[in-house]
C-alpha cells in the first residue's frame, strides 16, 4: 500500500450525511436536496474521491461551491485495511486503472477513485479549518453517534493552506499492462444502497434487543452468519430478502411483498395505506398468505381508531388464533400488526406484552430495522461503543457484494460484546461477581430472584456456632438463574421502561 496519505474533502453536511449512512458513500446515496457539490460531482459515480495533501486545493473549493457558509473538512483515511480489484489513479493530470491499491506505490499519484461505499471506520481523522468549527462538529457527532476517539476531529489551518502544487513528474515508467483512460470513459457504477441500509438498521436492533436473553443472542449469531443451522424461518426469509436470494417459500415471497412496501417509504401513513391495500386486493400476496385479508379488516379498524378492544386482547386472539395453525404461524401477523400499533422504532421496542416470545421481541427489533433502515435507529442504540464501526463493515460487505466485489476487507472490526455470552453467566470469579452484583444493582433487579450462591469445598470443615471452618480454601460460585434473570431483564427494560436499555452504561459495569 502506498506510503501517501490520502484524504476525502467535502463539507461538513455530507460528512454529517455519512455517519447518517453509516459509510463513507457518494452522491446516489444522498437522498433529495441532501447532497451539497464537492469534489465527487465532477467524478463517476459509484466512487470515491481520494486525494493527497498536494491536490486539495480544488476539491476544497468545490465544497463550499454551492454555500461560502457551507464549512469545508479534510478527511484522512486509513486504506491499510482495503483491497480493491478495481481503482483508478491520477499521474500528471491523466487516469491510469491500477489493478489493486498496492500498484498505487508512486508519490506523483495524486487523486484516487476507489469504489464506493468505504466503512465508515476507516476515517482516522478529521480536520477543520478553525477551532469554533472542531468543536462543534465534534460536539454534535459525540451526541448523536457516541464517544469519538481522541483527537478524532481536530483543527489544521495548515492543511488547508497546502495549496495545488502541481503535477510532479513520473518517477516510473507506467506498465505497460495498466491502461490509460479519460475522466469521462470511466464507466458509472449503478449502486442502490437501500438493502445496506436495511441490513445496517436490522443489524444494530437486533444487536440491542440480544439484551433480551441467551435465545436473542443465538439468533443474532445466526442472522449474522447466515448459519446452515435450523433457525427462524422468519430469519432466514430476512436474510434472504436482504440478498435478493430466490424466493423458494411461499413464507419468503409474503415477507418479500411486505418489505418491499415497508421499505419503499418512510412515512407510516403511507406504509400503513399501501399494505392495506395490497392486503385487501391479495395483489403480490402468495395463495398461502391471502388469509391475511381478513386480518385487514382488523388492521384497518386500528389505523382508523375504530377497533373497540384493547391491544392486550388484540395481540393475544391474533396469537391464539395463528399457532393453533400452525407453530411459528403467527410470526409474521404478529410483525405486520406492530406497523399498524406503533409508528416509531423506540416505541415498538418498548411494547410490551405477557404473550411475546423472547423470539418475538427479537424479530420485532430486526424487522423494524429492515425497513426503518440504519438512519432512523435512535440515538441510545447507534451509539453503542464499536457498534457502528461493526455495522458499517457488514453493510459495506454487503453492497460489494452486488457489485463484483470490488473492495474487500481484510480484518471486520470486533463484535460489541454480548452481555448473555460474555458476563451473564456462572462464575467461581470474585472480581466478575462483584460485577454481577453491580448491574443487578444497577437494574434494580431483585438479587435473590436473579442469582444464588454455591459454596464447594473439597474437605471436611466444622461448624461451630456461627463459624464455619474449612480445611481446605471453599470455592463460592455465583449461579444465575437463567429465566428469572431473562425475564426480569424484559420487564424492566421493556415493561417497566421510560426510554431505552443504555448498553454502554451495562457494558462498563462488566469492563470496570
Amino acid at each position: 500500500m502506498s506510503a501517501n496519505k490520502w484524504f476525502l474533502v467535502t463539507n461538513t453536511e455530507n460528512l454529517k450525511y455519512y455517519f447518517d449512512c453509516n459509510m463513507m458513500v457518494e452522491r446516489q446515496a444522498f437522498e433529495g436536496n441532501a447532497y451539497l457539490r464537492d469534489i465527487q460531482a465532477e467524478r463517476p459515480k459509484g466512487y470515491i474521491t481520494l486525494n493527497d495533501q498536494t491536490n486539495l486545493t480544488d476539491a476544497l473549493e468545490l465544497s463550499i461551491s454551492e454555500d461560502p457558509n457551507l464549512e469545508s473538512c479534510i478527511v484522512e483515511v486509513d486504506l491499510s485495511g482495503l483491497e480493491s480489484a478495481s481503482v483508478y489513479g491520477r499521474v500528471s493530470e491523466k487516469q491510469y486503472e491500477f489493478g489493486s491499491l498496492d500498484q498505487i506505490l508512486r508519490s506523483d499519484v495524486d487523486e484516487i477513485l476507489i469504489p464506493a461505499p468505504l466503512p465508515i471506520g476507516i476515517i482516522k481523522t478529521v480536520f477543520l479549518k478553525n477551532a469554533k468549527a472542531s468543536d462543534l462538529l465534534k460536539s454534535e457527532l459525540t451526541r448523536l453517534y457516541g464517544v469519538l476517539p481522541p483527537k478524532y476531529i481536530t483543527q489544521n489551518a495548515k492543511l488547508f493552506k497546502s495549496g495545488k502544487q502541481g503535477s510532479l513528474p513520473s518517477e516510473l515508467d507506467i506498465d505497460s499492462s495498466v491502461s490509460c483512460i479519460s475522466l469521462n470513459e470511466i464507466a458509472d457504477i449503478a449502486l442502490d444502497y437501500k438493502k445496506a441500509e436495511a441490513l445496517g438498521g436490522a443489524l444494530a436492533l437486533a444487536y440491542y434487543q440480544t439484551k433480551n436473553g441467551s435465545l436473542s443472542c443465538e439468533l443474532f449469531k445466526k442472522f449474522v452468519e447466515r448459519s446452515d443451522e435450523p433457525i427462524s424461518d422468519t430469519i432466514i426469509a430476512f436474510q434472504n430478502w436482504l440478498v435478493d436470494a430466490n424466493h423458494t417459500s411461499e413464507l419468503d415471497s409474503f415477507y418479500k411483498r411486505v418489505l418491499d412496501i415497508a421499505s419503499s417509504e418512510s412515512d407510516f401513513g403511507t406504509i400503513q395505506h399501501d399494505l392495506l391495500n395490497s392486503f385487501e386486493n391479495k395483489d403480490g400476496i402468495p395463495d398461502a398468505y391471502t388469509k391475511v385479508a381478513g386480518l385487514a379488516k382488523r388492521l384497518r379498524q386500528l389505523v382508523d381508531r375504530t377497533y373497540e378492544g384493547d391491544l392486550d386482547t388484540y395481540f393475544s386472539k391474533l396469537i391464539n388464533h395463528y399457532e393453533s395453525e400452525e407453530e411459528g404461524g403467527s410470526k409474521p401477523f404478529l410483525l405486520i400488526s406492530m406497523i399498524f400499533v406503533r409508528d416509531h422504532t423506540e416505541t415498538a421496542l418498548k411494547f410490551y406484552h405477557e404473550s411475546f416470545t423472547e423470539e418475538d421481541y427479537f424479530l420485532i427489533a430486526a424487522f423494524y430495522g429492515l425497513f426503518q433502515g440504519i438512519k432512523r435507529v435512535p440515538e441510545r442504540v447507534r451509539s453503542v461503543s464499536g457498534l457502528r464501526n461493526w455495522v458499517s463493515h457488514h453493510m459495506v460487505v454487503l453492497l460489494h457484494k452486488t457489485t463484483g466485489a470490488r473492495v474487500t476487507i481484510q480484518k471486520a472490526p470486533v463484535q460489541p460484546p454480548l452481555i448473555y455470552q460474555k458476563y451473564i453467566k456462572d462464575t467461581p470469579n470474585s472480581k466478575l461477581q462483584d460485577n454481577l452484583q453491580k448491574f443487578v444493582l444497577f437494574m434494580g433487579m431483585n438479587e435473590q430472584e436473579v442469582l444464588s450462591w454455591e459454596l464447594n469445598t473439597k474437605e471436611e470443615y466444622r461448624v461451630k456456632g456461627s463459624a464455619i471452618t474449612f480445611s481446605t480454601r471453599p470455592k463460592l460460585v455465583a449461579k444465575v438463574l437463567s429465566s428469572n434473570f431473562e425475564k426480569s431483564m424484559r420487564h424492566k427494560t421493556i415493561k417497566d421502561a421510560d426510554e431505552l436499555f443504555d448498553m454502554n452504561e451495562a457494558l462498563d459495569i462488566f469492563k470496570a
